[in-house]
């Protein structure tokens, strides 16, 4: 019997799940966390799902080294469940042929976003400590985690009263709109590492 496969990618739903959730983050902060955890989760999802392509292109696509190569590789990282930073990492440099991506704005906010999507999804015990009769914490800008710092020198969050939790710095618009922003632009930053041709295809076809 022959089987014929279909193949129809989750992510584009997935993405304007993110986006929409943008959308009430700027009346809610609060969504800001799930917008979040909901962009990442389309970074791995785009990553995971773009090895699938292979199997739906003409044999002269199909049969490119470079392609055959990641789409193997892909799966493997998949299926042992890699990194999410390393996916990607791997995946830019084959098909730029160079790591000079590493030193871009948007590798750097990616790499951030997972950061907090994993501080979020795996958090651990916040403990505030006051000093004497202080009435509330005063926490040095260096105690918090790194990416609190890192988002601040960015000017995505501006100010850090040394008074609150990680989890309340991050609930705000801007902060939800910088994830969209990361997500749509490393989404883009995969594509044009790509030469033209069928496979690039597959993708324009659902992000443009």
């Amino acid at each position: 019997m022959i089987k014929t496969y279909h193949f129809s990618p989750n992510t584009p739903v997935l993405r304007d799940i993110a986006i929409n959730t943008q959308r009430v983050a700027a009346h809610d902060p609060a969504q800001t966390l799930p917008c979040i955890v909901f962009c990442a989760s389309v970074l791995e999802s785009f990553i995971n799902e773009s090895c699938e392509y292979r199997r739906y292109l003409s044999s002269e696509a199909r049969s490119c080294y470079t392609l055959r190569d990641y789409s193997f590789e892909m799966y493997r990282m998949v299926a042992e469940r890699k990194r999410l930073q390393d996916k990607y990492f791997y995946a830019l440099k084959l098909f730029f042929d160079n790591e000079d991506f590493k030193s871009q704005s948007v590798f750097e906010s990616f790499k951030i976003l997972v950061e907090v999507r994993n501080a979020i999804v795996h958090n651990k015990p916040e403990v505030m400590v006051t000093d004497g009769a202080a009435s509330k914490p005063n926490i040095d800008l260096k105690s918090y985690p790194k990416f609190i710092r890192q988002l601040k020198s960015k000017r995505i969050i501006s100010e850090v009263d040394g008074a609150t939790s990680w989890v309340d710095i991050l609930q705000s618009a801007e902060l939800a709109a910088w994830s969209v922003k990361t997500m749509n632009d490393m989404i883009q930053l995969f594509m044009s590492a790509l030469d033209d041709g069928e496979y690039k295809e597959c993708f324009v076809r659902y992000y443009g």
